[in-house]
């Protein structure tokens, strides 16, 4: 639900799950992981960050959380999953399908690119439309943060930053030729070559 459908309720949860209830001290941990990733101008005061003025960071900084994020097989399992079903509980008969608020991964969008690795979106009305992602192609992996952006825009910006970053040459210069190994000779050739 968090990752997936970006459901604040569920950072909430998850967090009163992880710290036995105390989500100040959930924050502090969030705070001290920023600062163990080398984050210098991140600051958390909630757990999921909506209408919360006290949660503010930099995309410097959020490439390195995202960084951290990116190395983690099972956040990233989830954050490249476009749809989950949810099951049925006491409050909902039926199955629910919740879909990602990453449009990137529906191959039905306009602006959908194979290459996008997951990562995650957010909103508030201070911050804006912001993205954090990663595209992988041959050989190739780039991170993005778009902060500050609005919803008409936000993943046509996405889409054109990865599409110019995978098709600029200077981006990619070739690989560097392997030196060649110096010359081997026996000893009358090194004789030979010292007095001719």
């Amino acid at each position: 639900g968090l990752l997936v459908a970006s459901a604040n309720d569920a950072a909430s949860v998850i967090a009163s799950d992880v710290s036995g209830g105390d989500l100040t001290a959930f924050v502090a941990q969030m705070n001290a992981r920023a600062k163990e990733l080398g984050c210098t101008d991140t600051t958390f005061s909630c757990v999921h960050g909506l209408y919360d003025y006290g949660n503010v960071s930099t995309a410097e900084d959020l490439a390195k959380i995202a960084a951290a994020c990116y190395a983690n097989e099972t956040y990233m399992q989830a954050a490249n999953t476009l749809t989950y079903t949810l099951p049925a509980t006491n409050l909902h008969q039926n199955e629910r399908t919740i879909k990602a608020t990453n449009l990137m991964l529906d191959p039905e969008y306009a602006y959908h690119r194979d290459y996008v690795r997951g990562m995650k979106t957010g909103f508030t009305p201070l911050a804006g439309r912001c993205f954090v992602t990663f595209a992988r192609q041959a050989g190739h992996t780039y991170g993005l943060v778009i902060l500050g952006s609005n919803s008409q825009n936000i993943f046509r910006e996405a889409a054109e930053l990865f599409d110019w970053a995978f098709t600029s040459p200077e981006l990619h210069p070739a690989p560097a030729e392997p030196e060649a190994e110096p010359e081997k000779h026996g000893l009358s050739a090194f004789w030979h070559k010292v007095f001719g």
